[in-house]
């Protein structure tokens, strides 16, 4: 239960933050652990899958001056079998996971169809104690559950209650 109040006590410090860039252009986040992320914007690319078209906006990372890798976010539109839109579209968020902080990047769209991107960046702290609170949590209570391998001890019964005894003849 401590590793999942402590999890779910990182959320106090979550950073959200909101921008628009062209490609090349370049952002920089502050995490709650003093971390600084730089992202610079690639662009956006699109293409059609077998049931969708899919909108990708890449990002290259950087964390305190060290690259980290290229993160990918997309908006998928469904499609059916006529080709017409089914459902609202849909987004994959690009996740980077740690013990200490997780890293969202989320592809809001392309400003009136240019190559300009709108991302929502976030920085979760301590999500990891989340799960990992919740696997101890589950763990904790099958062993608690688990047969011992002993017979159970069988009840003692009780003498009958003292009292008296009515008959009551109709």
């Amino acid at each position: 239960m401590v590793m999942l109040f402590a999890g779910f006590a990182g959320m106090a410090f979550k950073s959200d933050t909101e921008v628009t860039l062209r490609p090349g252009q370049t952002t920089e986040v502050r995490s709650p652990y003093g971390h600084v992320y730089r992202f610079t914007h690639q662009g956006i690319s699109q293409y059609e899958q077998l049931n969708r078209f899919v909108s990708a906006a890449s990002l290259d990372v950087y964390q305190d001056g060290t690259y980290i890798g290229v993160m990918k976010s997309e908006k998928r539109q469904h499609m059916d079998s006529m080709g017409q839109p089914t459902f609202e579209p849909s987004t994959e968020v690009a996740i980077r996971s740690g013990i200490r902080e997780d890293l969202y990047i989320i592809f809001a769209g392309a400003v009136q169809g240019t190559e300009e991107a709108v991302y929502r960046i976030t920085i979760n702290p301590l999500v990891w104690w989340v799960w990992y609170g919740g696997i101890v949590l589950a763990l904790g209570g099958l062993i608690s559950m688990w047969p011992t391998g002993r017979a159970p001890t069988p009840v003692k019964r009780r003498a009958d209650q003292a009292g008296y005894v009515a008959r009551v003849e109709a």
